[in-house]
């Protein structure tokens, strides 16, 4: 998460030049000395038993007379509060965040790599409006969501399904106007949705994610399911002509098409 145009206090070390200079004290060893004093580092775990604690080396500045008590310079002779000044305080601001003329600050919430995108964009909106903005605290604030990318990928997965209920309609009647018999319309129809029951099914049990990557290839995937079913729905029906039984006709109809094992039967 990431946060601008909010008022944060930080730790200002304003350092005395002429102080530096006559203790031979450089700002790469100061900054040098900081660095090596205050400092976060993982150690790896320690197993008791079945639990597994993880050991992390901690060495922050608690309060500013740690900072003050610093020794910096080549002989780490030299206390920090000897050549500079340090405050805590909100440092000088070059640029400003408003919204509609009032100061504003903005937070930036990003998910982790195994985070469902609309889900989390969804308890966010909604944690916003009924937790946070009815906090005393937060008493005449109000929040805007200026980018949700859970809402754009619930708009492109409607465009997706608006697109495909429509493309099966004109299938439907593109196929009958070709073949004019409603049996085998019916029969060629009726393999789209069973193909993206199957799919979906798949995908839940899986545990792929239903997006619009998913989404556009299933599209794709319909259009070949139509193109194969009328070949085989076609083969069919020529050997249904050539006087074949309905059972037979229809393996070695497919067999053919699809190089099924029961398709040397004659």
């Amino acid at each position: 998460m990431d946060v601008w145009g909010a008022w944060q206090k930080s730790v200002l070390i304003e350092v005395d030049q002429d102080q530096a200079r006559a203790r031979r004290v450089s700002i790469y060893d100061l900054v040098q000395a900081l660095r090596s004093d205050n400092f976060s580092l993982a150690s790896g775990s320690v197993f008791e038993g079945r639990q597994r604690f993880y050991v992390r080396s901690m060495a922050r500045y608690r309060d500013l007379k740690e900072i003050e008590e610093v020794r910096v310079g080549r002989n780490r002779d030299v206390r920090l509060r000897e050549i500079a000044h340090i405050t805590y305080n909100v440092p000088e601001r070059f640029w400003f965040q408003r919204i509609n003329g009032q100061p504003a600050a903005a937070i930036g919430i990003f998910k982790e790599s195994d985070a469902d995108i609309v889900s989390l964009c969804r308890e966010i909106v909604r944690t916003l409006k009924e937790d946070i903005e009815k906090r005393p605290a937060m008493a005449g604030t109000t929040g805007e969501v200026f980018f949700n990318q859970g809402q754009q990928i619930e708009q492109s997965i409607a465009g997706i399904e608006e697109a495909a209920v429509w493309g099966g309609i004109f299938a439907l009647l593109v196929i009958f106007f070709f073949l004019r018999a409603v049996r085998m319309t019916l029969i060629v129809t009726m393999a789209i949705p069973l193909c993206v029951l199957i799919t979906v099914a798949y995908l839940y049990f899986t545990g792929w994610s239903l997006n619009v990557l998913t989404m556009m290839g299933l599209m794709l995937g319909i259009g070949m399911v139509v193109d194969d079913a009328i070949v085989i729905v076609e083969n069919i029906y020529r050997m249904r002509n050539e006087g074949k039984e309905a059972k037979l006709a229809s393996m070695e109809g497919a067999g053919e098409v699809g190089a099924w094992p029961w398709s040397s039967r004659r």
